[in-house]
């Protein structure tokens, strides 16, 4: 029997006991909500919570969607008020950095540690950077490694350390998204295969990465652009 047991800062109260169950929370709808509540400073919730407020949130749409086909749509606009509060977590706080509990050390040897955003994402032997950005810098000197959108970027240490859990814990290639038997084979694979960079592309992985990003500034200058031109044209 496997002795593999690990967790994961997004799934409270739960244990995987295999790389592919941790790798496959990655991409759940239960790891994302999460992230999003802890971008606004809220406690993550558990599975059982989670999925009665899928369930809420279905048998709300079902009934908004009955309604508006018998004309009453119109009674629908302060219903459900409370029930779309708890559901929308928009990304409006200060984010918090990952800090991941691991469960007893299975029988690969590098799963005795812990995540810190001054390591080095793709290498066991490297000493830990003075600061975050530091890291980041060296990073990108030794393997060309950046951020995506990097000036859109307010939380670099809870960045880094995340990608370090999906590394580290998951064993989880940052770019094509293959899992590894262990933490060490997944560094190797991603320096050799030149993969030491973030997918960063909607449907794969950009969604995992909004919490850490604030494009208001951006969101705000191109609506003045397009007022601009608007004006002209006039």
């Amino acid at each position: 029997m496997s002795s593999f047991s690990i967790t994961a800062t997004t799934a409270p109260g739960h244990t995987f006991t295999s790389r592919a169950d941790l790798a496959a929370h990655y991409k759940s709808d239960w790891h994302r909500y999460n992230l999003k509540r802890k971008e606004n400073n809220m406690a993550c919730i558990d599975k059982q919570t989670f999925d009665k407020r899928v369930e809420a949130a279905k048998a709300l749409r079902a009934d908004r969607e009955a309604r508006a086909a018998r004309g009453g749509a119109d009674h629908l606009k302060g219903s459900d008020k409370e029930a779309r509060k708890d559901l929308q977590t928009t990304a409006k706080a200060k984010k918090s950095l990952p800090s991941p509990s691991v469960g007893p050390k299975g029988a690969d040897a590098d799963e005795d540690f812990k995540i810190d955003p001054c390591d080095d994402l793709f290498s066991m032997s490297t000493p830990p950077a003075r600061c975050p950005q530091a890291n980041l810098d060296r990073m990108a000197n030794t393997y060309g490694f950046f951020l995506p959108d990097a000036e859109y970027c307010v939380d670099v240490p809870g960045l880094l350390g995340y990608c370090a859990e999906k590394v580290k814990l998951g064993h989880y290639c940052l770019f094509c998204q293959r899992t590894f038997s262990s933490a060490m084979g997944c560094m190797r694979h991603m320096v050799d295969s030149g993969h030491t960079k973030l997918r960063y592309e909607e449907g794969v992985d950009l969604e995992e990465f909004e919490v850490f990003y604030d494009f208001t500034e951006a969101n705000e200058e191109y609506l003045r652009g397009v007022a601009g031109k608007g004006s002209k044209g006039e």
